[in-house]
């Protein structure tokens, strides 16, 4: 579970709000808010591509997620039946 995962920082959209209440030895950094230039390598990511892609296509939570599959190694950790990904940016492309 994402609880049990060493790294601190998670970026993710959607749930952050209701993970904070029943997490709280994570920094959670919303995708939505921020348009990030870089991503803390080693950090969490928690993302549903199929969820949110149609949605917020050209909008913040998709050009994050693009920026991070373009120029980031991304190592999935666990996926759910809903599609929701955890994954873990393991260094710069």
């Amino acid at each position: 579970s994402l609880s049990s995962q060493p790294e601190k920082i998670v970026y993710t959209f959607d749930v952050d709000v209701a993970i904070k209440s029943y997490i709280n030895n994570k920094e959670f950094r919303n995708l939505w808010v921020s348009r990030y230039d870089t991503f803390a390598i080693g950090s969490l990511v928690l993302f549903n591509e199929n969820k949110l892609g149609e949605q917020w296509k050209d909008k913040n939570p998709m050009l994050n997620w693009k920026d991070l599959n373009d120029n980031y190694s991304l190592v999935p950790i666990k996926r759910d039946a809903s599609g929701w990904e955890l994954l873990k940016i393991e260094n710069r492309k």
